[in-house]
């Protein structure tokens, strides 16, 4: 496998612009990835019940205001799979779904995040868990996870969240489609990036032109793709902690965003939704073990202890039987 070695830390994490003023902004411009698409944003609005009911829109509080990620749904329904950035410093998080009849909002008990993740991208673990206070209605899709830690990139994964969007000769725009309407689209997960720990997957925004093919340019055409055309989609702003799907199971969690530039990124050096630019999503397989253990239910204490309890009657029963001759 021909891993993405070419992109410098600095550039995979170059900063993203989230709207100013909003009484819900999308989390740190620094940390956070949108689904910019390659036509108009309306044709990828996710109309409920889909399949991707499943995608959580995150309201989050923290000392400094309130903030919009995504996550998705998983186990029984009542955790809920993000990114680690999108829970620092949170004191506080609502759950909502996509779905025509409506579903509640939920409370989050509480958060876990990855006991590697130190507030640095560069440094890998941006994972994190939201457990439910309540149980997500049954109506609402849960999700597997890709647990095969040997599978680096897929052909084609679909990307969902409930970031701002835009169009790609432009790239995003808060004011015209702000967070939270959930959108969905295609991409190509390439490769990874693997001078970041867990090797985060690398995908790129393709136009169909050769030029603006940035993980194509940088291997020297070694991973040349142009796309999906109208279908082809890039994370922004507000999709932090939101999924890529291969087929129907959880393979990515939005993480990041990077450029390297003109000519390849059509209008800047900056890291705001425009053809040319990249994302990187956490690998799910990599740290689906760590996923299992959180979200698994463990006997309650009490519970050992009765069993403890029992167990050391039952010692002192066949200790006494010997004692007194019995067989």
């Amino acid at each position: 496998m021909n891993r993405f070695r070419a992109l410098s830390a600095a550039a995979a994490l170059a900063a993203l612009a989230g709207p100013a003023g909003a009484a819900i902004s999308t989390l740190d411009a620094a940390v956070v990835p949108l689904i910019v698409v390659a036509d108009i944003p309306a044709a990828h609005v996710v109309s409920a019940p889909s399949w991707l009911d499943g995608v959580a829109k995150l309201t989050i509080t923290r000392a400094n205001g309130t903030f919009g990620c995504s996550g998705t749904l998983i186990g029984a329904g009542d955790w809920v799979l993000t990114a680690a950035h999108c829970l620092a410093g949170a004191t506080s998080a609502t759950v909502s779904f996509a779905q025509a009849s409506g579903a509640p909002i939920l409370s989050a008990a509480s958060f876990l995040v990855h006991s590697s993740w130190n507030g640095g991208l560069e440094n890998g673990g941006d994972l994190g868990l939201i457990r439910l206070a309540a149980t997500a209605p049954a109506s609402v899709t849960r999700y597997d996870l890709l647990r095969d830690a040997d599978i680096e990139t897929i052909a084609t994964a679909t990307l969902a969240g409930y970031g701002i969007s835009g169009n790609g000769n432009t790239g995003s725009n808060s004011a015209s489609y702000g967070f939270g309407t959930l959108r969905s689209g295609l991409n190509r997960l390439d490769t990874v990036y693997d001078f970041i720990p867990g090797s985060p997957f690398a995908y790129d925004f393709d136009n169909g032109l050769t030029a603006q093919d940035a993980i194509g340019q940088i291997t020297g055409g070694l991973l040349q793709d142009l796309g999906f055309g109208n279908d082809e989609v890039l994370t922004a702003p507000g999709d932090s902690g939101g999924p890529s799907f291969a087929g129907t199971l959880l393979a990515g969690v939005h993480s990041f965003g990077a450029t390297v530039g003109p000519p390849i990124d059509i209008r800047d050096n900056f890291v705001n939704g425009n053809f040319g630019e990249l994302g990187g999503d956490t690998r799910v397989a990599f740290y689906s073990r760590w996923i299992d253990a959180a979200i698994t239910p463990v006997p309650e204490p009490a519970v050992r202890v009765t069993l403890l309890a029992g167990l050391a009657f039952l010692g002192c029963t066949a200790l006494l039987r010997r004692r007194r001759g019995y067989r």
